[in-house]
């Protein structure tokens, strides 16, 4: 929403625009600010086999496709579900250093934009790729942009969330063919990590794979599903025969939805980023 003082003659623009790049598709979400309501929602999917290199013209098209790049908006997110990051203790962390970081756990190119978000609630910094093309696009469009990574979005919000006790917990947040593991031990976290995958059965490897390295037992660890996934899903009846404390997690949304927004378009880390 855009409101004019007309005692001052200056435009005021209330507008919050969320968008998230993935290998898997493109999301968006816009907030007006000044009633606290989620205005539009909408994502793309993209085929099996997109390469990271063509995220920026596939974002391209999906602002063309929904005229984003028109429209004013008091602040600009841009959230990175990128593969390729590495969580590293504040005390080691050196900002000249980012590739060596990054190295450890991943194959980068010489030419790859290399960012980080210092994180609240953590002693961690989170060092990754940026899709290539992406910020540069968004930046032409709009003076001010913040780009963030979604594990750094995801942390941070389940850190904060009160309640949690001492025994450990795993949230994972279902995408469609990737899937994003945190492990939680009160307000600590034990592990956050990123998978890619194609089958029902490779989830539930990963998944069962992450719990056994850390010493948990599936039969009594807490394992709670957002994103892509309901009770019915043969998905989750998978992975409901492996594990006997799985349920579906449900985060509080603190913003109203109007009658054209479907609130399961809205992407956890999207809605987080307002």
């Amino acid at each position: 929403m855009t409101e004019r003082n007309s005692s001052h003659n200056v435009t005021t623009v209330t507008k919050k625009l969320s968008i998230q790049a993935s290998l898997n598709g493109l999301s968006f979400s816009i907030l007006n600010q000044e009633n606290q309501t989620i205005e539009a929602s909408k994502r793309m999917a993209l085929p099996e086999g997109t390469k990271a290199s063509t995220i920026g013209e596939e974002l391209k098209a999906f602002f063309h496709l929904f005229d984003l790049g028109r429209e004013p908006f008091a602040e600009v997110v841009i959230i990175h579900s990128s593969p390729q990051f590495s969580l590293v203790p504040k005390s080691l962390f050196d900002p000249t250093e980012l590739a060596h970081y990054l190295k450890l756990n991943t194959r980068i190119q010489r030419s790859d934009e290399i960012d980080y978000d210092e994180m609240l609630h953590t002693d961690l910094v989170n060092v990754y790729v940026p899709f290539d093309g992406v910020n540069a696009y968004i930046k032409d469009l709009f003076p001010s942009v913040e780009v963030l990574h979604s594990g750094s979005i995801l942390i941070q919000s389940l850190l904060q969330m009160p309640g949690w006790d001492d025994q450990p917990q795993a949230f994972v947040n279902v995408g469609d063919r990737s899937l994003e593991l945190v492990v939680l031990k009160g307000k600590n976290l034990l592990l956050y990590n990123h998978f890619e995958y194609t089958t029902q059965e490779d989830f539930l490897y990963f998944l069962l794979f992450a719990l056994e390295q850390l010493g948990l037992d599936k039969d009594q660890v807490e394992v709670k599903m957002l994103g892509d996934i309901a009770e019915g899903d043969p998905l989750y009846a998978l992975c409901d025969r492996y594990l006997k404390k799985m349920s579906i997690f449900f985060p509080k949304n603190p913003y109203q939805l109007n009658q054209n927004t479907a609130e399961d378009y809205i992407d956890f880390a999207v809605l987080s980023s307002f």
